[in-house]
């Protein structure tokens, strides 16, 4: 974790990580935290402009890494993913889709909450390799667990165009799933 913030630090320090003190726009910052050497990076800054000062930092240090990144403003995620991004994530737009949601259901936005949320909560979304037990079956006739689609080749194949899909080895399956029942 980087930041300028000593409590922010010592909260990361609390949960298990190694925290930096200083700018994550900053070079010689990214170099001393490893970036080099990274499999992903999570960017996630008070301020756009220096959310995209951070991303260019990292690729070029880095081209390999997979980075996500949070947006403030919805107007900032074209930048954003220019800049390098391989995924952004915008709290703002993923909030007011809840919100409007929750205005003609119930329990939409519970159930969306619980499969978001990293700790607790009864489900989650896994996105993983197929199961031996799931290999030629249907996307609907797994038991245990909901696959909502497989990526196979680069393309997408979910319930919603064909759910008699049969998941096939090396597929990537997209299932929510129980947390105590989960296969990984």
């Amino acid at each position: 974790a980087i930041d300028t913030n000593p409590d922010r630090l010592e909260d990361a320090a609390a949960m298990g990580y190694v925290g930096l003190r200083g700018d994550a726009t900053s070079e010689a910052i990214m170099r001393e935290a490893g970036v080099k050497n990274a499999r992903a990076v999570l960017v996630a800054l008070a301020r756009d402009d220096s959310t995209v000062l951070t991303i260019l930092t990292v690729r070029n240090l880095n081209e390999n890494a997979r980075i996500i990144a949070l947006v403030r403003d919805e107007e900032n995620l074209k930048l954003v993913r220019k800049a390098g991004a391989d995924e952004v994530v915008s709290p703002a737009r993923i909030g007011g889709f809840l919100l409007a949601d929750a205005v003609n259901s119930r329990y939409t936005t519970r159930f969306i909450s619980d499969i978001l949320t990293t700790r607790g909560g009864d489900l989650k979304i896994a996105e993983r390799p197929a199961n031996q037990d799931e290999i030629g079956r249907c996307l609907a006739d797994v038991p245990g667990r909901l696959i909502v689609a497989v990526e196979r080749d680069g393309a997408v194949l979910g319930f919603w165009s064909n759910a008699g899909e049969i998941i096939r080895e090396g597929d990537l399956v997209f299932a929510i799933e129980g947390r105590s029942t989960a296969k990984t």
